[in-house]
């Protein structure tokens, strides 16, 4: 298992950053490599609400089932996901009201399964060069919204 965090600012409000980042059917507009995100549960968001991700994973696609953990609407949110064979992984987003906008951060724990287990000290550079890239995308859709 290893973790990695990264933390950006937005420029726009609390709820509108955790609106848009905490429902995963947005992931397909700032997340690298996901071909789709459906909530496959009915309600709102909420704790024990679930998704179906699609991302495309080198050669292959692979879908990820997540579920929130944690859902305090505008504070934090936090899942786990299972993208078999490859992974489980857990999340943890918190916003924070800063001066004129909002402090992101994330934690995601991931435990790679089989072959990957080896490769877990690249796996840990190439996602926290993601993690880092795909917030500063959500900030820059965010903030590119009028």
């Amino acid at each position: 298992m290893f973790t990695v965090e990264s933390s950006e600012f937005i420029n726009r409000s609390v709820e509108e950053v955790f609106s848009f980042i905490s429902d995963k059917e947005n992931l397909p507009l700032w997340a690298s490599g996901i071909l789709s995100a459906k909530q496959t549960s009915e309600g709102p968001k909420a704790v024990g609400t679930t998704f179906l991700v699609v991302v495309q994973a080198p050669g292959q696609k692979v879908e990820t089932k997540y579920s929130y953990t944690t859902y305090e609407k505008n504070k934090t949110f936090a899942g786990m996901g299972v993208a078999e064979p490859m992974m489980v992984f857990n999340d943890r987003y918190q916003f924070e009201l800063g001066d004129n906008g909002t402090y992101v951060k994330i934690r995601l724990e991931i435990s790679p399964r089989g072959f990957l287990k080896l490769l877990q000290p690249l796996m840990r550079l190439m996602i926290g060069n993601t993690i880092r890239a795909e917030l500063a995308k959500a900030k820059k859709v965010l903030e590119s919204r009028a």
